[in-house]
C-alpha cells in the first residue's frame, strides 16, 4: 500500500516538472525566436482588405475638409484660391508585409520592425475582377489665378501615388492616460517613393513631368536632405504622446477673471515741449495684443484714471503689462513708461495693490503707476458636474465660443456662385469676434475659438453674421442667426449645435459653446455701469495763502477758484475772487464717492475770460483717510505742487465723510382708482404717512401731481409702461408711480367745478360812517371776518373814529358758490362786553377769478354803515378745506 502511494505521487511530481520545464524551454526558444524571425501578420491585411473600401471614402472626406481649412490659412497672395478638389487612394488597401517584434527589451518598452508597403499598380495580388474595377489613388490640387470674374482655375494633379519602406517603432508606455508616453520611428533604410504629376493640362491632356531628365533624381534629393537628418537611421523622430494630449485638452483656455482698477500715474517723463504729456495707459497680457486702454487725461503728469477693466487670465504664469503713452494728434503717440507684474504673485494672495514704477526704454525708471488687481477662478461646465456643482449658479463668467463652418451657402447672392466668407459674432449688439476671410467657396470652414466675458448669462444675446467679402462694393450679409447664449451652450451639450440662417434661401452653421462660470462673488459691472455712491464728501474750502501768480501779462494777480475733480471730472467748483493771491471763498461743496480707493484733486485754477484756464496748483484728498472715521473733519494747510514744481501756496479747506443709510425703499405694487371731475385745474395728491400717524395733516412726505401733466405724458407716450415714472417731492423724496387714463361722458355741475375753489385774497381798506357807540361821540371799532360761521380774520381796534382805515389783508380758501363770508364790526369796550355795531355779507356775484374787485359792504342794510374790502380770487386746488383765523 505504501509502495503504491509513493509510485502516484512520483509520478504526478514527475509529470508537473516535465509539464513546467517544456514550457519555460518553448518560451525562451520562441523568444530567440522572435527577436530573428518576422511575422507576415495575414490577419491584419485581411482586416484591412475588408474594411477599406468604407475606410478610403471617410477618410478622403476628413482630408478635403481639413486641408481646406490650412489651404485657405497659408495661401500665397499671388493665387486668388487654392483647394484640395479631389483626394482618393484607390480601393486596393495598403499592405504590411512583416511584423519584427523584440523581446529583450524593459518591461515599458515596445520596440517593432515593420515593412510596409502602398502599391496600388501592383496588380500580382489581385483577381480578374478586382483588376477590372480598380481606381488608382489621385489628388488634385486646384489653383485659381487672377481676380473675381476675370480668374482662371488650374488643376495640379498628382497620381499612382505608391510608397514602401522599412520602419522601426518605438513604444513608451505609462500607467495613466493615455498610456503612451512616446512615440519614436526610424526608417531603416531610404523609402521607395514613386508618382505622377502633371502640372498643367490635367487628366487628359496633362504631361507627367516626372519623366523630365534628371528631375526625379533631383527630388529623391531634396527628400532625402530633409527626412534624412530627421528620421533615416540613425535619427529618429519622436512624438511626444503625453504633452500632445495635455495641451489639446487644455488649450489656452480661462483659468479666470482679473478685475484690474488702474487708479493714476505720478510723476511721469514730460513728453511735450510746450506744456504737459496727455497720458493714457494701455493693458496687455504677455504681449498678446492690446486688450483694454484708459481714458486720456489732458495736460498733467500726475494722472488719475480710476478706471476698472475686467480680463480674461489663461496662466497665471503670465505677466500683465501696463504702458503709458502720451496722447498725440498729429504724430505716433510717445511711450512714457511701462511696468510688468507677474500674475504667479496672485496664486498666493488673489488681491494686490501697490504703487509700481514706470521703465523706460533705456532702462531709467522715471514716474509711478499705482493699479490694483483681484483674481477670480472659472470652473467649466463639465468639471462643475463632475464635481457635483451646478453649473450655472453664477451667471457671470466665461463664454468660450467656437464658430465651427458654415454649410450651403444660398448662392444666389453671388454673380459668380460662390462666396469669400467671413463670419461676425456679436455679444448684445458688440462685436466680440471676426474671422478670417475664406475664398471662393459656398462651404467655410473656420474652427476659431474665442472667450469672452459675459456679465449675465441669462439675458445675454449672440448674433451670427456670414458675409462675403467684396473689393469694389460694401460686403454682402449672405445669412445670419441669434439667439440665446444659454440655448447655444444646452445645444452644445446635446451636440445638436447646427442652427439655420435666417435671411437666406439655404444654409446652416455650427457654432459650439461652453460656460465657465466664476467660482466666488464678484460685483462685475459692464462699462457704462453706474456705481452705487457710499457716501458724499462735505468740503468747506475756506481759503488760500502765497498763490503762485500765473498772471503773465498786463502785471495783474491771479482770479483763482478752486474746482474738485473725480476720475478726472469736475465734481464741484467754488466761485472766482478776482485779483487775489490770498482769496477767502468761505464756500461748502459736496461730491459723492463710489469707494474707499478714490482720491480727489482739488485743483487751483486762474480764471481768464478769453483763454484756457491756467493751473495754479494742486493737492490730494484720498477717501480712505476720512472714511475710517465718518463724521469727523480734517482741516489742513495743503501745500500746492504742479508736477515736480512745489512752492505754489496753500490751501486750508474742511473735509468731513458722510456714508450713505440704507433707505430700505418701501415697495407697495398697490392699485386704486379716483375719479378726475376736470383735468385741466385737478391735482393729484400722494401723501406718504407713519403708520401710527392719527391723520392726514401729520404726512412724512408729500407729492402733488397736476392731472395735466399726467395726462400729457401718456398721450405722448407709444406704449403703455408698467413701470411707471418717478415723480419728486419738495423734499426731493422720489415715488414710482403708473397711471392710465379714461375718459368719462359726463359734464361736471357748476358748483362741482373747480373754477370756483381756491384762495380768496381780502384787502380790507376801512369803513365809513359806522354808528357813534361812546358818550364822547365816537367809537373803538375793529372788523371780524367769518366764512361758513368759522371765524378767519380779525382786524386791529382803531379808536375814537367813525370812519376806521384798517388797511390789512387775509387769505382763505373758500367756495365761491358756497362759501358765506360775513363782516361783523364791534365797538371795544375796556371794561365791558363788546358792543356789535352791525354785520354784512360779501357778495361773490360778480367776482371773477383773477380779477381785483372793489366791494362796499353794508352793515344792517346801510343803517350802521359799511365796511369798504377789495376781493381777489385765484382758482387752484385745495387738498382739505381747513380755516384757520390769521392775524
Amino acid at each position: 500500500m505504501l509502495h503504491g502511494r509513493t509510485a502516484i505521487c512520483y509520478a504526478g511530481s514527475i509529470k508537473r516538472f516535465r509539464i513546467h520545464a517544456r514550457d519555460d524551454i518553448l518560451r525562451s526558444v520562441e523568444n530567440q525566436r522572435a527577436d530573428e524571425d518576422v511575422e507576415t501578420v495575414a490577419w491584419i491585411n485581411t482586416l484591412l482588405d475588408r474594411f477599406w473600401l468604407t475606410m478610403e471614402p471617410v477618410i478622403a472626406a476628413m482630408v478635403i475638409e481639413q486641408a481646406d481649412v490650412y489651404l485657405q490659412m497659408y495661401c500665397p497672395s499671388v493665387l486668388e484660391s487654392i483647394k484640395l478638389s479631389t483626394f482618393t487612394l484607390g480601393n486596393k488597401a495598403p499592405r504590411v508585409e512583416s511584423v519584427r517584434c523584440f523581446q529583450r527589451t524593459d518591461d515599458d518598452i515596445v520596440l517593432m520592425d515593420w515593412r510596409v508597403g502602398f502599391l496600388p499598380n501592383d496588380l500580382s495580388d489581385l483577381t480578374g475582377a478586382q483588376a477590372a474595377d480598380k481606381v488608382n489613388p489621385k489628388v488634385v490640387l486646384s489653383i485659381r489665378l487672377g481676380k473675381g470674374m476675370v480668374g482662371a482655375a488650374m488643376p495640379i494633379m498628382v497620381e499612382d501615388m505608391a510608397f514602401r519602406g522599412h520602419l522601426r517603432l518605438r513604444f513608451k508606455l505609462m500607467r495613466t492616460f493615455p498610456y503612451l508616453k512616446t512615440v519614436d520611428v526610424m526608417f531603416m533604410e531610404p523609402p521607395y517613393i514613386d508618382y505622377k504629376l502633371k502640372p498643367v493640362g490635367g487628366e487628359r491632356f496633362g504631361f507627367d513631368i516626372a519623366h523630365f531628365p534628371g528631375l526625379p533624381t533631383l527630388v529623391k534629393d531634396i527628400m532625402t536632405s530633409v527626412l534624412g537628418p530627421m528620421m533615416y537611421r540613425p535619427n529618429v523622430f519622436s512624438l511626444d504622446i503625453e504633452t500632445l494630449m495635455a495641451a489639446a485638452a487644455a488649450g489656452e483656455r480661462a483659468i479666470g477673471v482679473l478685475k484690474l482698477t488702474v487708479r493714476r500715474g505720478k510723476g511721469l517723463k514730460n513728453a511735450e515741449l510746450m506744456g504737459s504729456s496727455d497720458p493714457y495707459c494701455k493693458i496687455s497680457i504677455s504681449g498678446r495684443g492690446e486688450l483694454a486702454r484708459t481714458k486720456v487725461v489732458p495736460s498733467t503728469l500726475n494722472p488719475i484714471w480710476d478706471e476698472t477693466h475686467y480680463l480674461i487670465v489663461q496662466s497665471l504664469t503670465d505677466r500683465l503689462e501696463l504702458e503709458v503713452y502720451d496722447d498725440n494728434k498729429m504724430k505716433k503717440d510717445t511711450p512714457l513708461g511701462d511696468a510688468h507684474f507677474d500674475l504667479s504673485v496672485l496664486e498666493n494672495d488673489p488681491e494686490f495693490e501697490e504703487m509700481y514704477p514706470l521703465v523706460l526704454k533705456n532702462g531709467r525708471e522715471q514716474g509711478e503707476i499705482n493699479f490694483g488687481c483681484s483674481f477670480y477662478p472659472v470652473i467649466e461646465q463639465q468639471q462643475a458636474i463632475e464635481e457635483g456643482l451646478d453649473p450655472f449658479a453664477s451667471n457671470k463668467g466665461v463664454l468660450r465660443i467656437t464658430v465651427h463652418q458654415a454649410k450651403e451657402l444660398d448662392a444666389s447672392k453671388s454673380m459668380v456662385g460662390a462666396y469669400n466668407p467671413y463670419a461676425v459674432m456679436r455679444l448684445n449688439g458688440k462685436e466680440v469676434h471676426k474671422t478670417r476671410r475664406l475664398k471662393r467657396t459656398n462651404n467655410a470652414i473656420w474652427e476659431e475659438t474665442f472667450e469672452t466675458l459675459v456679465y449675465d448669462l441669462d439675458k445675454a444675446q449672440l448674433q451670427l453674421e456670414v458675409k462675403d467679402e467684396r473689393d469694389l462694393t460694401a460686403d454682402v450679409v449672405v445669412g445670419t442667426w441669434q439667439g440665446k447664449a444659454r440655448h447655444v451652450v444646452d445645444m452644445t451639450t446635446k451636440q445638436d449645435n447646427w442652427f439655420q440662417l435666417a435671411n437666406a434661401a439655404s444654409g446652416r452653421a455650427r457654432i459650439s459653446a461652453v460656460w465657465m462660470a466664476i467660482t466666488t462673488d464678484l460685483d462685475m459691472q459692464h462699462e457704462g455701469a453706474n456705481k452705487p455712491p457710499i457716501g458724499v464728501i462735505r468740503l468747506h474750502v475756506q481759503e488760500a495763502k502765497r498763490l503762485k501768480n500765473v498772471e503773465n501779462v498786463g502785471g495783474g494777480k491771479s482770479d483763482p477758484y478752486v474746482q474738485v475733480l473725480l476720475a478726472n471730472v469736475r465734481r464741484a467748483r467754488t466761485s472766482v475772487v478776482e485779483d487775489d493771491l490770498d482769496p477767502i471763498w468761505d464756500e461748502v461743496l459736496y461730491v459723492p464717492v463710489h469707494n474707499e480707493r478714490e482720491t480727489l484733486v482739488l485743483e487751483v485754477m486762474d480764471f481768464n475770460a478769453h483763454t484756457k484756464d491756467k493751473c495754479i496748483g494742486t493737492c490730494l484728498l484720498k477717501v480712505s483717510d476720512l472714511s475710517a472715521a465718518p463724521g469727523s473733519t480734517i482741516s489742513p494747510w495743503a501745500n500746492l505742487s504742479l508736477g515736480k514744481q512745489t512752492g505754489r501756496g496753500v490751501l486750508n479747506y474742511a473735509a468731513t465723510f458722510y456714508p450713505i443709510i440704507d433707505t430700505n425703499a418701501p415697495v407697495w405694487e398697490e392699485a386704486c382708482d379716483c375719479f378726475i371731475k376736470e383735468p385741466l385745474m385737478d391735482m393729484l395728491t400722494v401723501v406718504i404717512k407713519s403708520k401710527e400717524a392719527e391723520s392726514e395733516d401729520d404726512p412724512i412726505y408729500k407729492f402733488d401731481i397736476k392731472v395735466t401733466e399726467i395726462i400729457h405724458a401718456l398721450s405722448n407716450s407709444t406704449t403703455i409702461s408698467s413701470e411707471g415714472e418717478w415723480y419728486s417731492s419738495a423734499q426731493g423724496v422720489q415715488i414710482r408711480l403708473a397711471f392710465t387714463f379714461t375718459p368719462v361722458d359726463y359734464e361736471i355741475d357748476p358748483t362741482e367745478s373747480a373754477l370756483n375753489v381756491g384762495v380768496l385774497a381780502v384787502d380790507v381798506k376801512g369803513a365809513e360812517n359806522l354808528p357813534a357807540a361812546d358818550k364822547s361821540g365816537t367809537s373803538d371799532p375793529y372788523a371780524v371776518f367769518t366764512l361758513n360761521g368759522e371765524k378767519v380774520h380779525k382786524t386791529k381796534v382803531v379808536k375814537k373814529k367813525l370812519n376806521p382805515v384798517f388797511d390789512e389783508k387775509f387769505t382763505t380758501p373758500i367756495h365761491k358758490l358756497k362759501g358765506d363770508l360775513r363782516v361783523e364790526v364791534f365797538d371795544w369796550n375796556q371794561v365791558n362786553q363788546d358792543k356789535r355795531l352791525g354785520s354784512g355779507v360779501v357778495n361773490f356775484a360778480q367776482l371773477e377769478p383773477g380779477m381785483s374787485l372793489p366791494q362796499q359792504v353794508l352793515l344792517n342794510n346801510g343803517d350802521a354803515g359799511a365796511v369798504l374790502v377789495n376781493l381777489l380770487f385765484r382758482p387752484m386746488f385745495i387738498s382739505k378745506m381747513t380755516h384757520r383765523a390769521s392775524t
